[in-house]
């Protein structure tokens, strides 16, 4: 692969700070993030009036946006990451709405900017220009005095008109949109211990026949499926938790609620007997052995060509892997491994890839701390990898434990 670039065209493994092949991260260069902006036409629109918003962003570095997602409807959620340039809509009340762009440079870096549009009451309709006056003409002739007509037979009464029928019954209202909403228990949420998530989403007329869940504040919607969910948050605070429903005619709605996580409360170690410290649980321990990601290639001025991506996984373990950006073959791949402790080559990414894009891998196995890394393909240098742990399968990445 590296014999047929050029002196000026590659740059050889040994020259990407090694640690592209590693299965361990280097030091990563600071990169500037990008300036997110966008413009609205018009500024101020009436109820009813299209407006279009153009993306203006742009990357200190001299990179290039990759990536955009939009949020134009004021509902604080972004549906689709892989936004165009420039997208249109029309409100149907006045009011302020807050609009909010997310974008991502080839670089990886991101960056976020939201302003509030005011819409204001409907167009006013034209008034209509005045009918012209009257041209008086000459005075009128007076008429001679009508001869009087001969008698003639009565004429037949006229026949009644008929009576109009009545007027269709109008047809019935289309039913509205479904209503996304959910709860949690138990509360408070402690660190470290379950919590289950309860759809409580309705829609009049109708049903819902998709629920999805995430739980990690990724914006992808890929944690969960079903009217029930279970989560473990590690690190206190509030976590960001979304829910997206969907009815049976395709329209959807969606719901975020933060879940505030709280330190487990200080209390009295009561006396253990020998026979209740067989009952205790043992704490959850890591993946054993623990999974090994590796990736390798080499870089040239456009593209990143992967040429091994693999996962080392003990027994009984899932390895997902996903792919996020424009030259991505496919989006989620999913491998379960066996009886056995195997390595697992995903051949369908390695390939020619461009910088900004992003590479994620989760493996899991229940009741265990598993494995995730992010690889960020970066323009002209090694990717940019993260390294965390997993608890629980549908837990977001944290610190792995000492």
């Amino acid at each position: 692969m590296l014999g047929r670039l050029g002196p000026r065209g590659r740059v050889g493994l040994a020259t990407i700070l090694g640690a592209f092949a590693a299965a361990t991260s280097a030091p990563l260069a600071h990169a500037t993030p990008p300036v997110a902006g966008f413009t609205a036409d018009p500024p101020s629109p009436a109820v009813g009036q299209s407006v279009t918003f153009t993306d203006t962003s742009s990357d200190p570095d001299g990179g290039v946006i990759v990536r955009r997602g939009w949020d134009i409807n004021g509902d604080g959620i972004v549906t689709d990451p892989y936004g165009a340039p420039q997208v249109s809509r029309a409100y149907d009340r006045a009011g302020p709405v807050v609009i909010s762009l997310t974008v991502m440079d080839s670089s990886g870096e991101i960056a976020t900017v939201a302003r509030t549009l005011v819409v204001t009451g409907a167009l006013p309709s034209p008034i209509p220009a005045p009918a012209p006056a009257p041209t008086p003409g000459p005075a009128p002739t007076p008429a001679p005095a009508p001869t009087p007509a001969p008698e003639q037979a009565p004429k037949p009464k006229p026949k009644p008109a008929p009576v109009p029928e009545p007027p269709p019954a109008p047809k019935p209202a289309r039913k509205g949109s479904p209503v996304a909403d959910f709860t949690f228990a138990p509360s408070p949420v402690v660190a470290g211990q379950p919590v289950t998530l309860q759809s409580t989403s309705t829609k009049a007329g109708g049903s819902i026949v998709s629920e999805l869940w995430d739980l990690d504040a990724d914006g992808s919607y890929d944690d969960a499926a079903g009217s029930t969910a279970q989560a473990v948050f590690t690190t206190l605070g509030n976590h960001a938790v979304s829910l997206k429903v969907k009815d049976e005619s395709g329209r959807s709605a969606a719901a975020s609620q933060f879940v505030a996580v709280a330190a487990a409360p200080a209390a009295a170690t009561p006396a253990v007997r020998p026979s209740d410290s067989r009952k205790a649980q043992a704490p959850m321990r890591r993946l054993a052995p623990f999974p090994t990601v590796r990736i390798r290639g080499a870089v040239d001025r456009q593209t990143i060509r992967v040429t091994v991506l693999s996962v080392r996984a003990p027994a009984n373990a899932t390895v997902k892997v996903r792919c996020e950006g424009t030259s991505c073959p496919t989006a989620t791949i999913v491998q379960h491994v066996g009886a056995h402790a195997r390595t697992i080559r995903f051949r369908g990414l390695e390939r020619a890839l461009r910088p900004g894009t992003i590479l994620r891998v989760w493996v899991t196995k229940p009741g265990t701390i598993g494995k995730y890394t992010r690889f960020a393909l970066r323009r002209g240098r090694a990717p940019a990898r993260t390294d965390r742990c997993l608890v629980g399968a549908a837990a977001r990445p944290v610190a792995c434990p000492a």
